[in-house]
């Protein structure tokens, strides 16, 4: 498996929901590193369930976070992307 990438998506199948998304790489020593993303509390935006929880495990690092807010297509101020 040198160089080559392994993914694999798991559904709710009662929801028909991603629920997890997991990738297996090889890295440079010849092991490999198993990155995961576990998804939840899907909420019901402009018609499109969107997951406002990820859990994300990447080797042993662990980081979990939670959406307060998303909008479709909404003005942007570009101002907030020039270099200081």
């Amino acid at each position: 498996m040198n160089g080559e990438k392994e993914e694999y998506n798991y559904y709710d199948a009662s929801k028909f929901l991603l629920s997890k998304k997991t990738s297996i790489e090889s890295s440079p020593d010849g092991g490999t590193v198993e990155n995961t993303v576990e998804y939840g509390d899907y909420k019901n935006v402009n018609g499109f369930l969107i997951p406002h929880s990820q859990n994300m495990s990447i080797g042993q690092m662990s980081f979990s976070g939670t959406i307060s807010s998303f909008e479709f297509n909404s003005e942007l101020d570009f101002s907030e992307f020039k270099k200081k």
